[in-house]
């Protein structure tokens, strides 16, 4: 008898905890949970293409978001946020975002920037057709919601440009209320400061943000100053359920002093703040001025079908001085991309079919001139004085051309087994035309290589899953397969 009072109590307490609402005094009081509710296996990750459960993908990905951004300094570079990730180094070399990334130690080095890793922000790539990337100086740390890190071999889904991975950056949506405003203040040593204010909000189906950042130091070696400034704009518009416009527009704008490497002897006799020989006498800088505008649409035909559509224009200005010249680089960069997924089946068997294509162009013109060496010049910080001579050193025009085709499909095995096939094809087409008399005219080159991926994920346990994958790269060499542990 007791057991059977003890079931009827179980069962009351079951039904009574599917309704929260209980009636007093003719007025209904809602009853609510004091303890948060975390589903850590509907964490999403964007940056395999498809908005996939992490726990479902055959890759080892890293995710960096809210609290743990929310308790950095994010004033000037990337630097702190990346060191959370394992695999992946950051070399920082002018005090700002004009970084060199590896991940797992892949990421070609270059002059200014970095080659072989995708980098893009609120689903806009920022390397070029070529796959290079010159740096980070779109990104206001301060608007950033949260980081995606793909190591490994992302070429069958983003090309030539994501050999060694890809990072993936959202920025904030606007708050829910109608107007919000945040205003950011911080300074520190070497005379560094940054202030960022924002206004943002939700007004019936339109989603806004608008924020301007301002950052300069003067680093801690001489002539290593650096200057910056970031507009930046997002707006979303939902004219129905089915469609979602997404409008993107940045203007950037960084300076940065280059003080360049010294030797081993400089340093014992200048100490560790010393420039190199050239750098004062040359006023060696780099100077860019950007200006990105993107649109994107996402169109839903049915519960199971939808597109996306990305069309984006980048105009850059940059200069750069050195004892070799005076350099100006000024191109444009437009890009279109497009994506129909497809999901079919039942809850034994989901299959989501991806087919897309993305193109891209770029058109620079660079004239380099000669430079004498500025005897009377000191080190001012911020100075863009340069002595320019008649000698023109480079006067070339850089076409580039990509064109890439990618088909990816998921198959969902009764909710714990998960296949992963990505097959892609790339074309890259480089053309140099030398406008400099008494050089040779004009060369070309173009590049095609097909890529895939096939991995398999095993939803092991709830907080963890275990996969394998197997891939081609651009280089013909193919990958090793192998199995990790992810939780």
């Amino acid at each position: 008898m007791k057991s059977k009072h003890i079931s009827i109590l179980v069962l009351l307490v079951l039904f009574g905890a599917q309704g929260w609402a209980q009636k007093t005094n003719g007025q209904t009081v809602t009853k609510k949970d004091t303890i948060p509710q975390k589903n850590l296996n509907e964490v999403v990750i964007s940056a395999s293409r498809l908005n996939t459960p992490l726990k479902e993908i055959p890759s080892s990905i890293s995710l960096i978001k809210g609290n743990q951004l929310n308790s950095m300094t994010k004033t000037i570079n990337a630097e702190d946020i990346f060191r959370l990730v394992p695999g992946v180094r950051i070399d920082n070399g002018t005090g700002g975002s004009r970084v060199h990334v590896y991940i797992r130690g892949q990421g070609v080095l270059t002059e200014s920037g970095f080659r072989g890793i995708g980098v893009l922000v609120d689903g806009i790539s920022i390397n070029n057709p070529g796959g290079f990337c010159p740096d980070l100086y779109d990104v206001d740390w301060e608007s950033v919601k949260n980081v995606e890190v793909l190591k490994g071999l992302a070429a069958s889904m983003y090309g030539a440009g994501s050999t060694g991975g890809v990072i993936n950056i959202t920025t904030k949506d606007g708050g829910d209320k109608p107007v919000n405003g945040s205003l950011y203040l911080s300074a520190g040593s070497n005379g560094f400061w940054k202030t960022q204010g924002q206004v943002d909000g939700t007004r019936d189906n339109i989603n806004y943000r608008i924020s301007y950042s301002h950052m300069q130091g003067n680093g801690y070696r001489l002539h290593q100053a650096f200057m910056g400034d970031i507009i930046s704009e997002k707006l979303s518009w939902r004219p129905s359920s089915k469609i979602k416009v997404t409008q993107l527009l940045t203007y950037s704008s960084y300076f940065n002093q280059n003080s360049e490497g010294i030797s081993y002897a400089r340093y014992l006799v200048f100490g560790p703040t010393a420039a190199n020989m050239d750098a004062v006498p040359f006023n060696e800088f780099q100077k860019t001025q950007r200006l990105t505008g993107a649109s994107i649409i996402n169109y839903e035909f049915s519960k199971n079908q939808n597109i996306q559509l990305k069309g984006f224009f980048r105009m850059n200005n940059y200069r750069e001085t050195s004892n070799n010249g005076d350099d100006h680089k000024p191109f444009i960069s437009p890009g279109f991309s497009a994506q129909y997924n497809r999901t079919d089946g039942n809850e034994s068997l989901i299959n989501h079919f991806s087919l897309g294509t993305d193109i891209q162009s770029q058109t620079m013109t660079e004239h380099m001139f000669g430079g004498v060496h500025d005897t009377a010049r000191t080190d001012t910080h911020f100075s863009e004085s340069y002595i320019d001579t008649d000698e023109i050193k480079i006067n070339q025009i850089v076409r580039q051309r990509s064109l890439g085709f990618y088909l990816i499909d998921k198959l969902d095995i009764a909710k714990s087994l998960y296949t992963t096939f990505n097959l892609r094809y790339d074309r890259v087409y480089n053309n140099l035309e030398n406008k400099k008399p008494g050089s040779k005219s004009s060369d070309s080159r173009t590049f095609d290589k097909p890529t895939f991926k096939f991995g398999v994920a095993y939803d092991l346990v709830r907080f963890a899953n275990i996969f394998a994958n197997h891939c081609t790269s651009v280089n013909s060499h193919r990958c090793k397969s192998f199995t990790e542990l992810s939780t």
